[in-house]
């Protein structure tokens, strides 16, 4: 729930953007806020099997560090300029996060990170009570500061870090470093100035909560839905028919928001947030909509199955709304099975057999796996937890005031795949491997799928011009060009997505012995486009796009052939060969 997507490329320029976005404002004097990315690093267990975030050990290999966890940072650290970074609970190869030299090392010596680092709320503290890394609190205290930790979000440097002193454990510099990288942060956010020429200062109410605010966060919600299915056209739905809205989340307000998300009411509530049945009722224009939730998220109580399946039954249109909450996850909770909880599948099964024009609409954070009903239901469609306007913006879809044009940004495994996998186990690459780029079963959906209501065709723009060969010492990278066409007679959004495909035998010369890398995401564009209107789209690949990363965690470009391919991830796929040429 506190991540973007899988891939780290992605991940990377979420990180960025949000970054930028909330950093640089209109006044280039100031921060207009300061970023904490979080969890420094390699955080991924809050509480399974019995293990918690607070005494996990991610044993994580240089190849593993190099290539899928530490990449995101990078982009939001070097490119990003974030200016917080706030360290974990978990160990990383024995080390307690906060106190290891290795992270702050990479943060401040590699990538010149000029910021302060936080720690998780009670992360010095773990090194005693959790990890057992450390015996006493004097010398978390000095073990976190020394390893570059500014501040402490607990008790542990306030209580510990002077008698830590007295001992000799550090030094009155180790302390003095801390507090001016922490102090550094107010003066860039101009808190030590006169604040009348400072526009920061001077926000007015109004501009909170703009219609122009609120339009950006309905395009966000709209954009964000991804259409998996949609078997004869079941959709858009016709408007003025009966329709049925059914199940848990048919109804549902604070649970379209996700966490961490502050006051959404003026009484701290949720009752200004419409639902999904709201946006339906209103949008189903001369028609009737009724709701009944059928069952709810996680109990086994059947007692509602029969009114809902007696109102599907006199609908022309059902939409059935499942998923989770945060009863399900949340932070310090962890799902161990990734199927519908409850009889949420049970009741949707009850309803389809009634054999009405039906969508499923999932509300999740994480995925859910829908092995059985991705076979017998109509439409498909995953809204994840989709914002204050993700009620509307579902109607929108079901309707065809909005075309979907999303795309999956996790690999949608099956039922199976948690008793495939060890989630104790960093590694990236143990069968069947973690990920579009490493997962060899097969999945439901793959990373990067999202249908339309119309129809896109990709084309090499010039066959000609198609570069074949890259010298790995050319700085300005290979320029492909594809030509995106709607085909269909709706107007929608179409996203192209650019992939590198390395030679296994080269990866294999490279002394890498774990799964292949199987692609790896280098750009993607998204446009709208009318009915039979075309674009051009150019992308750039540069070296860097077609590096690897050896055994020791080392970056090297290593001379072969590799495919390159460009793709909207259901049925469009362009590939060619290219050459790469230089020293190893």
């Amino acid at each position: 729930m506190e991540v973007p997507g899988e891939d780290p490329y992605l991940t990377g320029l979420y990180g960025l953007e949000y970054t930028r976005g909330l950093q640089e404002g209109e006044d280039p004097r100031y921060l207009q806020a300061v970023v904490t990315l979080k969890h420094w690093a390699a955080y991924s267990v809050e509480n399974y099997e019995g293990v918690t975030r607070f005494q996990f050990n991610a044993i994580v290999s240089p190849y593993d560090i190099a290539n899928t966890y530490f990449p995101a940072w990078k982009t939001s650290v070097v490119d990003g300029k974030a200016k917080g970074v706030m360290c974990s609970y978990n160990s990383v190869n024995g080390i307690p996060a906060c106190s290891n030299h290795f992270l702050n090392n990479t943060l401040r010596g590699t990538w010149s990170f000029s910021g302060y680092v936080t720690s998780d709320s009670g992360a010095v503290a773990c090194q005693v009570t959790g990890h057992h890394y450390v015996k006493t609190y004097e010398e978390a205290a000095a073990d976190s500061i020394t390893a570059g930790t500014d501040i402490d979000s607990g008790s542990v440097y306030q209580d510990h870090l002077i008698t830590a002193l007295g001992q000799g454990l550090i030094k009155e510099s180790d302390i003095d470093n801390a507090l001016y990288n922490t102090l550094k942060m107010r003066f860039e956010l101009g808190l030590f100035d006169p604040i009348a020429n400072q526009p920061y200062w001077h926000v007015p109410p109004s501009a909170v909560n703009t219609p122009a605010s609120q339009a950006l966060s309905l395009l966000a919600s709209r954009q964000s839905i991804v259409l998996l299915q949609n078997n004869g056209n079941v959709l858009p739905f016709t408007k003025g028919k009966k329709v049925a809205v059914l199940g848990p989340h048919g109804n549902a307000q604070g649970d379209l928001l996700g966490n961490y998300i502050g006051e959404i009411c003026p009484d701290g509530s949720f009752s200004c947030v419409t639902s999904p049945f709201t946006a339906i009722n209103e949008a189903n224009k001369d028609g009737s909509t009724v709701f009944f939730p059928g069952c709810d998220i996680k109990s086994n109580s059947t007692s509602g199955f029969e009114a809902a399946v007696t109102a599907a039954k006199g609908s022309d249109y059902v939409v059935l709304i499942m998923g989770i909450n945060q009863s399900i996850e949340r932070e310090a909770l962890d799902r161990i099975d990734i199927t519908l909880p409850g009889v949420q599948e049970e009741f949707v099964l009850s309803v389809l057999a009634v054999g009405k024009p039906t969508v499923l609409i999932l509300i999740n954070g994480g995925i859910i796996a829908i092995d059985r009903l991705k076979i017998v239901t109509p439409a498909i469609i995953e809204a994840f937890y989709p914002g204050y306007w993700g009620g509307v913006a579902i109607a929108d879809v079901l309707f065809g005031n909005y075309n979907p044009g999303g795309k999956l940004p996790v690999t949608y495994y099956s039922t199976i795949y948690t008793n495939e996998i060890d989630f104790l186990d960093m590694n990236m690459t143990d069968s069947p491997g973690r990920g579009y780029r490493y997962y060899t079963g097969t999945p439901l959906w793959e990373f990067g799928y999202g249908l339309s209501y119309t129809t896109f065709q990709l084309n090499w723009t010039t066959l000609e011009a198609l570069p074949s060969d890259l010298d790995n010492r050319n700085q300005l990278g290979a320029q492909y060009e594809v030509t995106v066409t709607n085909t269909g007679n709706v107007a929608g959004d179409e996203v192209v997505l650019a992939f590198m495909k390395p030679p296994q035998q080269l990866q294999q010369k490279l002394s890498l012995t774990y799964v292949p890398l199987k692609k790896q995401l280098f750009g993607f564009q998204r446009v709208h486009l009318n009915p039979k209107e075309s674009i051009k789209l150019t992308f750039t690949l540069q070296v860097k796009n077609v590096a690897l990363v050896n055994s020791e965690g080392d970056l090297v470009s290593a001379p072969g052939t590799y495919m390159i391919e460009f793709t909207n991830g259901v049925d469009q796929h362009l590939t060619t060969k290219l050459d790469l040429t230089g020293n190893l």
